[in-house]
């Protein structure tokens, strides 16, 4: 496999190496994990924060380089962050209801692009917008929030995904073009597909939030009702309490309202409830032939087992000394302390009340069934 790399203000090519079998590239929507590659040479022109860009038949990977460490004579140690990392960049986080493929665009072109700080600006960075969601994005007032966090938060709410492509002139690499694409229809796996090995389901011991109360505050004048709102099996909110899709067993939340709040109370609610059911872990590892599913990252995925049935989301995947052969993670749950540590750093959970979003369930599953 052959490694290229470029200066990352620029995109000028720097220098190039080969890997055998021995890397392991891992992608995450939910925590930073890093990828590592033993590059057969010592001598590398490269520096800490350059880009390696890797063009495969069907992959391409693109990161950016953390760490290098000369392991010996003839061979290099690289340690890399995928590329969206990049937009860890923070920003305030503003109320918005419109078309959100637009305000995803604009927010990275207006931090990236076309900045008032030039050094910011990276001009091989180009956006190709293939979305159109209408939606509502509602923050609470002074609140910072992560570009890379608020991808995560519209990539579950709207199905709304980032993907790089390398763009090249005759074999030269020309740029980076981000793509905005929606995710529209979802694949239905079953546990127990042919080609799926090393199959491990983890739930949450936390039991799945299916009822949301809201109290009026004190000083209300137009509100003084309580209001609450329910969570159905199908995925959907009621507010019938005899409703045939109810969950048996009611686990509850409470929350303080004001008048302010009343006209969005049904969607701070929904993000309260449907964020839950992601709280999960599933992990197999699949063989990369033609019969089977080509999964990417934010897809859709009804996982099928005999005993339940997960309605998830592909926020991992990990390619280790193969291509023939994926790992795949779905759910946000995760089991490592290291990765629980990453969890609890970061600034804005989609869980707490720092941002309420409309989250629409996916009933198209004409992606396929597996």
């Amino acid at each position: 496999m052959e490694l290229i790399f470029f200066d990352r203000n620029s995109l000028q090519y720097k220098d190039y190496g080969f890997v055998d079998n021995e890397y392991d590239i891992q992608l995450d929507l939910v925590v930073t994990q890093r990828s590592s590659f033993l590059v057969n040479k010592s001598k590398l022109n490269i520096a800490l924060g350059d880009i390696l860009i890797i063009k495969n038949k069907d992959f391409f990977y693109v990161g950016i380089i953390e760490s290098i460490e000369v392991q010996n004579e003839f061979k290099t140690q690289i340690h890399t962050l995928d590329f969206k990392e990049l937009f860890n960049k923070e920003i305030l986080a503003l109320t918005f209801e419109g078309d959100i493929a637009s305000y995803l665009e604009q927010v990275i072109r207006s931090n990236f692009i076309e900045s008032s700080d030039n050094n910011q600006n990276l001009n091989y960075l180009t956006i190709e917008n293939q979305a159109s969601v209408q939606g509502v994005l509602f923050f609470e007032e002074d609140k910072i929030i992560a570009i890379s966090e608020l991808i995560e938060l519209i990539n579950k709410s709207y199905g709304i995904s980032i993907l790089y492509e390398v763009t090249f002139i005759r074999g030269r690499v020309l740029g980076i073009k981000i793509k905005i694409t929606q995710t529209s229809t979802g694949i239905k796996i079953k546990s127990n597909l042919k080609n799926i090995t090393d199959l491990i389901i983890n739930d949450s011991e936390a039991q799945l939030v299916n009822k949301v109360i809201f109290y009026p505050k004190q000083n209300n004048t137009e509100h003084l009702q309580e209001v609450f709102y329910l969570l159905l099996t199908n995925g959907e909110i009621s507010n019938d309490l005899n409703h045939p899709l109810r969950y048996r067993n009611v686990n509850s939340k409470a929350f303080i309202y004001s008048d302010n709040d009343y006209p969005k109370l049904d969607l701070r609610a929904r993000n309260e409830m449907l964020s839950s059911k992601l709280d999960h872990q599933i992990t197999f590892t699949i063989n990369n032939n033609q019969s089977n599913p080509k999964l990417q990252l934010g897809d859709f995925v009804e996982f099928i087992t005999e005993s339940k049935t997960y309605d998830s989301i592909v926020t991992g995947l990990r390619y280790l000394k193969t291509m023939k052969l994926t790992q795949v993670t779905l759910g946000e749950f995760r089991i490592k302390l290291t990765d629980k540590i990453k969890l609890l750093n970061k600034t804005v959970k989609s869980s707490t009340g720092n941002v309420q979003i409309t989250q629409t369930t996916l009933n198209n599953l004409d992606g396929g069934e597996y």
